[in-house]
């Protein structure tokens, strides 16, 4: 299937494998009672109304990359898993309330996200430039 896609490089490159895989005939195997110690962000738990909303708190470069590469998933795989790809997109906008909401540096991280989208329908990948991706550091004086 051609491997991992280097140029997704840190969000979503397992769900493109998978989406491969699945769309050469291969069977996606879950293994179960596997333990895995892994950081999402700094999560912290919110209080709106009666819901707990969790928020990653991902960096604003993070976010960059985490929306563009989801945009080019959505844009590959949108005739094979639609399905996957409408609830995906609800989450995603779930997701971005509880930013806008809760998280800190909401700016920046919906500044990187809006460039992420542009890049997205581009076909961008690798890493961004800084200047492409909306993650300019702010420069006091």
């Amino acid at each position: 299937v051609s491997g991992y896609d280097e140029g997704l490089f840190i969000d979503y490159v397992d769900c493109d494998f998978c989406f491969k895989c699945r769309q050469n005939g291969w069977t996606i195997m879950e293994a179960q009672n596997v333990i895995m110690v892994h950081a999402a962000g700094s999560p912290t738990r919110h209080r709106f109304l009666w819901k707990h909303p969790l928020t990653s708190n991902h960096s604003a470069l993070r976010r960059y990359y985490i929306t563009r590469n989801r945009i080019i998933l959505y844009r590959r795989y949108w005739h094979f898993a639609p399905l996957w790809i409408m609830r995906r997109m609800y989450y995603d906008l779930k997701e971005a309330m509880s930013l806008v909401l809760f998280e800190s540096d909401r700016r920046s991280k919906v500044t990187a996200m809006r460039a992420g989208i542009v890049d997205g329908l581009r076909g961008a990948t690798g890493k961004a430039l800084p200047e492409r991706s909306g993650c300019l550091e702010r420069k006091d004086g």
